[in-house]
């Protein structure tokens, strides 16, 4: 059996496969959500399968958000004063 690779989740694609599942079962993910599962009208495999693509949009969503302020370094700006080499400073 040869090996498949699976492809990296993006924001898109993920928010695609829940759309899969509003319209398959007429309601939004939040409603989804808010429903008791003994009341919930969604087969026990989807409402797993749905569950964990909200956990993982919720992840990727994190990561977009740190990524985008990790881009800014934190060391960039206007240089200290008295920021000499220490062994100028120890020969002074």
């Amino acid at each position: 059996m040869p090996i498949k690779k699976r492809s990296v989740p993006t924001i898109e694609s993920v928010t695609r496969q829940m759309q899969v599942f509003e319209f398959r079962y007429r309601i939004s993910t939040e409603e989804f959500l808010r429903q008791d599962f003994a009341e919930c009208p969604v087969n026990e495999d989807d409402a797993m399968q749905w569950h964990y693509l909200r956990e993982q949009l919720s992840a990727l969503q994190d990561a977009g958000i740190e990524r985008l302020y990790s881009a800014f370094p934190t060391g960039s700006g206007a240089r200290l004063k008295n920021c000499e080499n220490s062994s100028e400073l120890l020969a002074a």
